[in-house]
């Protein structure tokens, strides 16, 4: 049971250093990625007991590692995408957007990624 907590705590701990380096708040980054932001927080504070490898997997694919990196002890350097590039002026671009109209946009683009 110390393991599966120890795991727990350390997929918890990347989850967090990969969000902040990209320096996301949970909400913007829980709707880029479209995930449960309640079951995003629990995550990253080890509360969630069954974490979905579907999530899991997209956020692997989001930060750019392998999915294995959040069970590995040690960490392993992000691989920059093709589009890393674009990726940094968007979030850039994102971040000087009023936080009530970052929400808004984050709705409609979850509503049209719902869509396809």
């Amino acid at each position: 049971m110390q393991d599966f907590q120890h795991l727990k705590m350390q997929i918890g701990k990347k989850l967090r250093e990969l969000r902040l380096k990209k320096g996301l708040t949970v909400d913007v980054l829980t709707g880029l990625v479209n995930i449960n932001y309640a079951n995003y927080v629990r995550l990253e504070n080890a509360k969630n007991n069954n974490p979905g490898l579907d999530i899991l997997y997209r956020l692997a694919e989001f930060h750019g590692v392998p999915l294995n990196y959040f069970l590995q002890e040690r960490g392993v350097k992000t691989v920059p995408s093709e589009s890393a590039g674009v990726e940094k002026q968007l979030l850039s671009v994102f971040r000087k957007i009023r936080p009530n109209l970052q929400l808004l946009w984050l709705r409609l683009m979850s509503q049209t990624s719902r869509e396809k």
